[in-house]
């Protein structure tokens, strides 16, 4: 095994990149500290040196790529010019705001980001992680809700919220890519094909939003 310094920044790195990984194929429970460790090429000790518990671990791979996303979506709302555009323009800017980081992470950015949108997407599914996703991802999505309101001041305060679930439960599910598609349609169409989902993602959850008020 090759001895890490304990203030060796790379080490850091690569712990949170291979428990990024494991949490995603194993889940939180499915790996210990050891798993980790020994697939980083680092001694046991660098966990707690550097987190100190697996938990802290844990948060840090979930945050470290979460403040990412949330500065490239703070700078993608503020650029949207709200006296310039129609409702519908309106509500399908903010919508591609939100997706649009996401979407260049998973397609430009290095190989984690892969793992990172299928570790949210399990995330989300189990009530005892919401918390820290919470934490990590509450007040862009609050902003978010703030910016449809001004694009649709008759959205109600209830809508608004509703309208952000169905934009986050399609836009993970998207990024999950776990090949349901392709199983569903015998290979005739393909969850890897993020260009033309996100596409019409940002097409379906519009519709869906300016729907909402009109009803």
């Amino acid at each position: 095994m090759a001895t890490q310094k304990k203030n060796d920044p790379s080490t850091r790195d690569r712990l949170l990149d291979v428990a990024e990984e494991l949490f995603t194929e194993h889940g939180f429970d499915g790996v210990s500290v050891r798993d980790i460790t020994e697939a980083a090429d680092v001694r046991l000790a660098s966990v707690n040196y550097h987190f100190k518990t697996k938990h802290n671990l844990f948060v840090e791979v979930i945050k470290r790529r979460a403040d990412v996303l949330n500065e490239d979506r703070r700078e993608a709302l503020g650029a949207i010019e709200l006296d310039t555009v129609s409702p519908r323009e309106g509500v399908a800017a903010v919508a591609r705001a939100f997706i649009d980081p996401m979407y260049r992470r998973s397609t430009q950015g290095d190989p984690g980001w892969k793992n990172y949108c299928r570790l949210i997407a399990q995330q989300a599914a189990l009530r005892s992680s919401s918390e820290q996703t919470a934490r990590s991802f509450n007040p862009v999505a609050l902003e978010v809700i703030a910016k449809l309101q001004q694009v649709l001041p008759e959205l109600d305060d209830r809508q608004a919220h509703y309208a952000l679930q169905y934009l986050i439960g399609a836009m993970i599910y998207i990024f999950a890519e776990n090949e349901r598609l392709d199983i569903l349609s015998d290979g005739a169409y393909s969850s890897h094909e993020l260009e033309s989902l996100c596409r019409d993602m940002v097409t379906f959850v519009t519709g869906g939003i300016l729907a909402i008020v009109e009803n």
